[in-house]
């Protein structure tokens, strides 16, 4: 099957794996960004249950309408009023996100270590300067 435009399924099952376009040559950068890790942390990882399905299935995910606020761009409002999110843009965003902080960290923890090392280096001089030897 062929299609252009949009197509909306209930459920979505792939045996395989599922890519979007991402080739840089296709796209026009406006902005480069970094979701805020509080802002992550704060936002609700829930177990629901469809009112609109009478299943019985227990499932997790987030509210649409926080995420909307954080990143909007993963949110999608339908004609008929209901939010939807994009969780691969969520998790794709936050994950890289993470990581940067992630890898500011390690930066601070490196500087941090070497500043202690260096101060205890200063302490053992000071405390070789003025070791006193009592028996």
């Amino acid at each position: 099957i062929k299609m252009s435009g949009n197509a909306t399924f209930a459920n979505v099952l792939s045996n395989g794996y599922v890519t979007a376009l991402s080739d840089i040559r296709y796209k026009e950068v406006v902005n480069r960004f970094q979701l805020d890790v509080e802002t992550i942390a704060k936002a609700s990882l829930i177990q629901y249950k469809r009112k609109d399905l009478q299943d019985g299935i227990l499932r997790v995910g987030g509210v649409a309408q926080e995420w909307q606020k954080i990143l909007p761009e993963a949110v999608v409002e339908g004609t008929d009023g209901r939010l939807s999110m994009d969780y691969g843009i969520i998790a794709f965003t936050s994950a890289v996100s993470l990581a940067r902080k992630i890898q500011d960290q390690q930066k601070e923890i490196g500087d941090l270590r070497e500043k202690n090392v260096q101060l205890e280096r200063r302490l053992q001089r000071l405390e070789s300067m003025f070791a006193v030897d009592v028996d």
